[in-house]
């Protein structure tokens, strides 16, 4: 039931709190806004929050790569010996002896589409020892083009495009699971500047409360001899007895306080090595605020990081749906190729190079390629 606070009212304590406590360590007044400030630019756990967009980001380019140029080289040389069981193979030597040299560049990419397309260009040298090899020496070229387009599984601009808005997905995840691991962190500020609070006024409570009872049992003392038996001194012994325990342990719980602020906000002006007292300037709010729980709700599927993060859950899920879908189709490829060659002896490979542009035709390839 709410009531209301008399007017102009406020605690015996609560302008103590502000104040030392303690005649030992530097005194640092604080507040929950300079806390958090310095949380953000100091916390070791926000800086490890923070570091999860960025590593999620990263995996947008890499899902873009796959598109990017790529560049293959290769070269090998051979040497056969090999024994003939037919004489048209060399024209009479007993064993086909031949050197050859095989080198080649590619490049080739990948489009949205789920097209791959290569361009390569092949050179050799090639020797033999048969009788029909012309001519000898024989220095070749070839250029060749292909495209491999798929017509149904992995085709289409959705489905190649897929990782990237996952990716993308993933990464703004990221950073809604950033902000909620923010907002948690500074809640738990403010929770223990509070709690900083609290326990510095219980203690001037404990500290007036052990006053009071040696107050009442050195009194009992002075009055043994008059009106006072032994049984209520022994009452009196055993109550400030407990009042300096609860005393101790709530001296020791503001220390506690203090290191999980200090804790928290990992701020180097609160982590030095002489010993400190927070002094907490700001006071709790007495005005009540009202709070409308539709508004409330609705602010909350808007605004809260959690709800946006499960959004995109459900996206990425419908889109892996979708790859699903595409991968459960037959591959059908349509594959086109095409190429220039040329050849010359006495292993003129930059003249075979040459010829490939201005002599002969082109050659070329169609074809499907289905698996199911």
């Amino acid at each position: 039931e709410k009531t209301d606070l008399p007017k102009g009212y406020e605690p015996w304590w609560r302008s103590r709190v502000e104040g030392r406590l303690s005649s030992e360590g530097d005194p640092v007044e604080v507040t929950v806004g300079s806390l958090i400030t310095g949380s953000l630019e100091y916390s070791s756990q926000v800086r490890a929050f923070s570091d999860l967009p960025m590593i999620r980001s990263q995996t947008i380019g890499e899902e873009k790569g796959v598109f990017d140029w790529r560049v293959f080289a290769e070269t090998e040389y051979r040497r056969t010996s090999d024994p003939v069981g037919n004489l048209l193979t060399t024209g009479g030597s007993p064993r086909f002896s031949e050197s050859d040299w095989q080198s080649f560049g590619r490049f080739r990419r990948k489009n949205l589409h789920g097209c791959e397309f290569e361009i390569a260009q092949e050179f050799g040298l090639t020797n033999n020892n048969s009788n029909f090899f012309i001519p000898p020496n024989q220095g070749t070229s070839r250029l060749r083009l292909s495209y491999v387009q798929p017509l149904l599984r992995g085709a289409g601009v959705n489905y190649n495009s897929a990782q990237i808005y996952l990716a993308m997905l993933d990464a703004a995840a990221a950073n809604d699971e950033y902000s909620r691991q923010l907002q948690s962190h500074i809640v738990e500020i403010a929770r223990s500047y509070w709690a900083l609070y609290v326990e510095r006024a219980t203690l001037l409570q404990r500290v007036k409360l052990t006053q009071e009872s040696e107050d009442i049992y050195r009194l009992l003392e002075q009055r043994r001899q008059l009106d006072v038996d032994k049984s209520q001194i022994f009452r009196a012994r055993s109550a400030l007895a407990q009042r300096q325990s609860s005393l101790a342990r709530s001296v020791t719980a503001v220390r506690n306080a203090e290191s999980r602020v200090i804790r928290l906000v990992n701020d180097p002006m609160l982590e030095q090595d002489v010993l400190l007292e927070l002094l907490p300037t700001m006071a709790p709010e007495v005005d009540w605020l009202d709070v409308d729980m539709a508004e409330s709700k609705l602010s909350a599927l808007q605004n809260r990081p959690e709800i946006a993060q499960a959004k995109k859950q459900i996206s990425a899920a419908a889109k892996r749906q979708q790859i699903a879908c595409n991968e459960l189709q037959p591959y059908l490829n349509a594959v086109v190729e095409t190429y220039v060659a040329g050849l010359n002896g006495d292993n003129d490979i930059g003249g075979s190079f040459a010829d490939q542009f201005s002599e002969g035709e082109p050659g070329y390839a169609v074809g499907l390629i289905y698996e199911y």
